[in-house]
């Protein structure tokens, strides 16, 4: 054996090569006897096993230079309870209240409201709020009545202007916060939590502070007329999506109260899908994307991350909630101002390249223009493998919504009218129309300012920087814990698909767990980039968005908050 077999000198040649096979390499290294190659082979064992070296599904190696070593290890520190400090920091986000919010927030939350000619008494009526087994601020709570062949809905909505008063400290703190945040397993409330959990949140068994929303529909689903009022109400329960799915399906029943509620959420059930049906008919768009739903443990380390569930008893929620806040955004229309929730129609030149970029897919589809265009393809795709990759490049192509003081519509719900009314505890929007509303209505008699198209406008923009912030905040959370997630799972194997193309690489999800990480092109080296029809190929073999593809996790990087995998099979 030769004087190259020296482990660094083994290794500096390697670097040289970059790319090799078993053969060439004896061959560089004068390995001609069996137990020299054996020697050899051991060596390059090690140095797979350290990281120096990588082997393609096709069987060639390739050298990772010692600075950029990466694969078997993650990059950057590993407590993930870290990670929370670390974002905040970077967005500049105090995730805490100071003594002042909070002696302002105990001494506020002492003085709860009680019922009078102004705020009506629904104490004694059934009620009751639906939200995720994890949810604390629960700011909405429904009943129903059916008369005949009309629904008169009820959604009752937490009173937090009653406790955060206009111009107060803590009004100040929640229009500068904008909206609550979430971050996997972590919250930053908007408000100190003796507000958003406590005395605003409506649990069950205690007389709590609502502002309603009253809506009377027809068999169709049209609404013919609305009332907004001040009340007070005592939810009897607190169901989670999955019980009221559980109920609607199977009739089973958790709490002996259940049988009681169980009309009344067939009824709702009924009167959901007839407002789902109206507005899907009418043009709005229906993303079906699941999110994947990360689960950690007590120290903050994921544990699972699994697609979440997109049940009826969510849909039911949501139907409500459009409801009440288009009842909102009309009622602010008609007296001429109010702070709207705005989604313009997407950029024709994104639409057109979205379009062109389907067909180079090979998918077909037409010109898509209008809302209900969106929805005839989305409709037209379920079932495909590729429907989560596509609704999610659509999506991509959709305008950004944000806050308003002027009324333009909403194109994807296809609504001429549309505000956030429903959850003030964690959205500042939300807070002012309660606001607006009980000005207008004549309940409170409030200041001038909060009429002023000048704060409205401040408002607005506040609110919608602060949203953005919140989002971005949120995706940098998911993908440091996916990393944490995949960190002992280097060398695994995973079935993904396809998601994005460039020049330097590809982007690929993996389809059970929703991650997307990105393999360097010089990883399939041996591929043509066709910028044309935005694709690889390679002798009759092509790489394209929405080609099913088996990937091996090859590097983490938490600092940067890189994924990199390598291709697991021959192409």
């Amino acid at each position: 054996m030769s004087k190259y077999h020296e482990l660094k000198e083994i290794l500096y040649q390697i670097n040289k090569i970059k790319i090799f096979s078993l053969p060439y390499l004896f061959d560089v290294f004068e390995a001609k006897s069996k137990k020299e190659r054996k020697r050899l082979k051991d060596i390059i064992t090690l140095m797979l096993n350290k990281g120096y070296l990588i082997k393609r599904a096709d069987g060639i190696f390739m050298a990772v230079s010692k600075k950029d070593k990466i694969v078997h290890q993650v990059i950057g520190y590993e407590n993930p309870k870290k990670d929370f400090f670390e974002i905040c920091q970077r967005f500049e986000v105090n995730p805490s209240f100071s003594e002042q919010l909070i002696q302002e927030s105990e001494k506020t939350a002492s003085n709860p409201p009680r019922v009078s000619e102004n705020r009506k008494d629904f104490r004694k009526a059934l009620v009751f709020t639906i939200d995720g087994e994890d949810a604390k601020d629960l700011d909405d709570a429904v009943s129903l009545l059916k008369e005949g062949d009309q629904y008169r809905l009820f959604v009752h909505i937490a009173d937090v202007s009653h406790f955060v008063k206009e111009g107060s400290l803590l009004d100040q703190e929640a229009f500068k916060r904008g909206t609550s945040i979430y971050l996997v397993d972590q919250v930053i409330p908007m408000l100190p939590k003796v507000i958003s959990n406590g005395v605003c949140s409506l649990h069950p068994g205690e007389d709590k502070a609502v502002f309603s929303a009253e809506m009377v529909f027809d068999a169709q689903g049209n609404m013919l007329r609305y009332q907004f009022y001040p009340a007070m109400i005592h939810s009897c329960r607190r169901f989670t999506y999955h019980e009221v799915e559980s109920i609607l399906n199977t009739g089973e029943i958790f709490q002996e109260i259940d049988a009681s509620l169980k009309p009344m959420l067939y009824e709702m059930k009924e009167l959901a899908q007839i407002l789902r049906k109206k507005r899907i008919e009418e043009g709005s768009i229906d993303f079906d994307i699941p999110e994947p739903k990360i689960i950690c443990d007590k120290k903050s380390r994921p544990i699972e991350i699994k697609m979440a569930e997109r049940l009826f008893a969510n849909n039911l929620i949501e139907e409500f909630m459009l409801s009440a806040n288009r009842a909102a955004a009309i009622e602010l229309e008609e007296k001429k101002t109010g702070l709207f929730r705005v989604h313009e129609k997407p950029n024709e030149e994104k639409l057109d390249s979205f379009v062109r970029v389907v067909h180079q897919a090979g998918f077909s589809v037409g010109n898509i223009h209008s809302s209900k265009d969106v929805q005839n393809f989305l409709d037209k795709m379920k079932g495909h493998p590729e429907s989560y990759l596509l609704n999610t490049m659509l999506l991509r192509t959709m305008s950004q919504a944000y806050y308003h003081h002027e009324n333009f519509g909403h194109f994807g719900l296809s609504f001429s009218h549309y505000t956030h009314f429903t959850s003030p505890i964690r959205r500042y929007p939300d807070l002012v129309v309660h606001r607006l509303l009980k000005k207008l209505l004549g309940f409170e008699a409030g200041s001038k300012e909060v009429l002023s198209p000048e704060f409205l406008s401040d408002a607005s923009l506040q609110s919608s920087r602060q949203e953005r912030v919140a989002v971005d905040m949120e995706r940098a959370m998911k993908k440091r814990k996916a990393i944490h997630y995949l960190k002992d799972k280097i060398g695994k194997n995973f079935q993904g698909i396809v998601s994005g193309m460039a020049q330097n690489g590809i982007f690929v999800s993996l389809t059970e767990i929703g991650i997307e990480g990105f393999v360097p092109r010089n990883l399939f080296h041996e591929f043509e980039f066709d910028e044309t029809l935005n694709q690889y190929k390679k002798k009759g073999k092509i790489l394209k968005l929405g080609t099913l593809i088996k990937v091996q996790v090859l590097s983490l990087n938490l600092k940067k908050e890189f994924i990199d995998f390598t291709i697991a099979e021959k192409l």
